[in-house]
């Protein structure tokens, strides 16, 4: 049976980059914002409006100044459910599964797949406004795609073909892991992964 790559490092390295491209995208706006001496967000955002004339100057315009607020909102919680769903997880460790006469390699399938499970259902709701605001963005602007969706995308389908790979289990190894509360949450694939093969 193949062994399937562990994609967690691939994953927030991928992520990272993403987020470095966004960050970039809206720097010029975050100069704007800088410049004005308003607390609130909203007040901010008036102002740019009231004078739209001066960053028609400078090429961007009230929509696409609307769509970099856009991304960055979405940024900002897409990085702040990263932290939550990736970064600051549990630790499993291998007496943790219980594996009595599961083979490693069958054990590296699973916790792969309830990994992406589980990192796929706490991120949902940030992965679809990042999605959404990317897109936005990229239309409005008529930038090239920053990479958003065919992670995003990436993320999913990767899920799906490590169910495919987790069916091909002997159903009793199957059951198994199923019965597992530990793996429902977020956890550490890599640092279990290590540990399974004794890397």
């Amino acid at each position: 049976m193949k062994s399937p790559n562990i994609t967690g490092l691939e994953f927030f390295k991928k992520s990272s980059e993403i987020l470095e491209k966004v960050r970039e995208i809206t720097k010029k706006t975050d100069q704007y914002f800088d410049a004005l001496s308003f607390v609130a967000f909203a007040s901010k955002f008036v102002f740019l409006l009231i004078f739209s004339s001066s960053i028609s100057a400078n090429s961007l315009s009230e929509e696409i100044v609307f769509s970099k607020i856009k991304l960055k909102q979405a940024t900002v919680s897409y990085t702040s459910a990263m932290q939550g769903c990736f970064e600051n997880v549990r630790k499993i460790k291998v007496s943790d599964l219980d594996l009595g006469k599961v083979e490693v390699e069958e054990a590296v399938i699973a916790v792969n797949y309830f990994h992406y499970v589980a990192l796929n259902e706490c991120m949902k709701s940030d992965y679809v406004t990042f999605l959404k605001a990317a897109e936005y963005y990229r239309k409005t602007s008529n930038s090239a795609d920053i990479g958003a969706r065919d992670f995003v995308l990436d993320t999913w389908t990767e899920e799906l073909r490590a169910e495919y790979e987790f069916r091909q289990l002997p159903s009793q190894t199957q059951n198994h892991f199923l019965k597992m509360e530990i793996l429902r949450a977020p956890f550490d694939v890599v640092s279990l992964v290590i540990e399974l093969r004794g890397e």
